[in-house]
């Protein structure tokens, strides 16, 4: 059983790590994931505290989850977090985090389960910049009809800011003769009978 549960603690496809309750915060153990991830021998990471290779934005957070934790508030979260590795490189993480006591019942090592996301943020700002800086009006409309996000095109062709737009229904903007069409096209959209739909309409 032993021997099992190392394989996996070693061959995980993500990061694990042990770390010291505050305020020593020390790295006890990681895997060899872990260890790619931040650009750190395992030797390396013990003599370093959590915080070190923790970016100066993500410190109050941290400590605030973890109080959570050790206070009994919550037994586990999840949460992002961004890491600079050795190379001084930063990567963005999705971090699973749970507390084990002593027989007394103190804090004893968080357990972190670490998920690279880098390339998954990256793609999400690229979106978000193409979504932005788009030359036509793009939405995100909620399957009630909400008006749930809006580029800058789209609020300059209509003349409201993104906040007084941002929550309206669609049926708000839309000229009464449209809506009706709208509707039953969003429906059917979302039934899966269509794919997508081209159709002029007013605002």
């Amino acid at each position: 059983v032993h021997e099992r549960f190392q394989a996996t603690f070693e061959q995980a496809a993500v990061g694990i790590v042990h770390t010291a309750p505050p305020p020593d915060r020390r790295y006890l153990i990681a895997n060899g994931r872990f260890c790619e991830m931040v650009g750190y021998t395992l030797d390396e990471l013990r003599g370093m505290s959590g915080l070190e290779l923790t970016l100066p934005d993500d410190v109050q957070t941290d400590r605030e989850l973890e109080q959570r934790l050790i206070s009994g508030e919550i037994a586990t979260y999840t949460s992002p977090k961004r890491y600079r590795r050795k190379d001084g490189r930063i990567i963005w993480t999705s971090r699973t985090v749970s507390l084990v006591r002593d027989e007394r019942g103190l804090p004893k090592f968080f357990i972190r389960v670490v998920e690279d996301i880098t390339e998954r943020k990256q793609a999400e700002e690229r979106f978000r910049a193409i979504f932005e800086n788009a030359a036509v009006g793009i939405t995100r409309v909620d399957v009630n009809g909400t008006l749930a996000d809006a580029n800058q095109k789209f609020c300059a062709m209509l003349g409201y800011s993104r906040a007084e737009v941002l929550g309206k229904p669609i049926k708000d903007i839309t000229y009464p003769e449209d809506y009706e069409e709208g509707a039953r096209f969003r429906g059917q959209l979302a039934q899966g009978d269509m794919k997508s739909v081209v159709s002029e309409k007013r605002f």
